[in-house]
């Protein structure tokens, strides 16, 4: 009798957390921020009509989504910060950029292939 009443408890709880953690997941969801999202685009609709002022370009390179994809591309070949302001810059250009490669290293040049 007991062990019942333990084992409708422990199902009970179970159930609690999981429903919490559902409701707390669509709650982070519809609070989702687009912030970093809205200025990269605004960058390049800047671009397709002239060079884009480096107050927006400073403002995106500081951003913590920039932060992460550098860090993220940095685990299968080696990229700068630098690199991609270079880009960033020369995205009104007809042509992208010429990206030097950090190095000599394969990590390297497949940062820029």
């Amino acid at each position: 009798m007991r062990r019942n009443r333990l084992r409708r408890f422990a199902r009970l709880a179970v159930i609690s957390v999981v429903l919490a953690a559902m409701g707390s997941l669509a709650h982070a969801q519809s609070k989702a921020d687009y912030a970093e999202a809205d200025l990269m685009l605004d960058i390049l609709r800047v671009a397709a009509h002239g060079p884009v002022p480096q107050g927006k370009i400073d403002e995106v390179m500081a951003s913590p989504g920039m932060r992460m994809i550098v860090s993220q591309q940095n685990i299968s070949r080696e990229v700068s910060a630098e690199q991609y302001r270079t880009l960033l810059n020369g995205l009104h250009e007809s042509e992208l950029p010429k990206i030097k490669a950090m190095d000599e290293s394969e990590r390297a040049r497949r940062g820029v292939g």
